[in-house]
């Protein structure tokens, strides 16, 4: 689980990230990124898993906590004064764990 600070809630911020901010995909993400007001403070994020991509929750849960995973043991790799939305796409299914972390690194140092 990542640490409160870095923790992103959907109730909350997800109309402002969508409002304020971009779009930007990838081979195994959409991504919604907005600009944090203090640029010094740390990432957040959050996985968003539909229905439509797994109709199971066992299986959605399954994927946030994997993802959440990767995230949390490589925060230092990442921007910090962005919150971020993931949004997996059905390629993510069978991708290897350094594929997906290579993906997520390429496009948030890009932003």
């Amino acid at each position: 689980m990542l640490s409160k600070a870095n923790r992103l809630s959907l109730k909350t911020d997800r109309f402002r990230i969508e409002s304020e901010g971009g779009t930007l995909s990838s081979s195994f993400f959409t991504f919604l990124i907005a600009p944090r007001a203090d640029i010094s403070s740390p990432i957040r994020l959050t996985v968003l898993v539909s229905k439509k991509f797994l109709v199971k929750s066992s299986d959605r849960h399954q994927l946030k906590r994997r993802l959440t995973e990767i995230l949390r043991l490589n925060l230092s790799k990442l921007p910090g004064g962005i919150d971020v939305i993931l949004i997996p796409k059905r390629s993510l299914l069978g991708a290897t764990t350094d594929q997906i972390l290579a993906d997520l690194i390429k496009i948030l140092n890009t932003h």
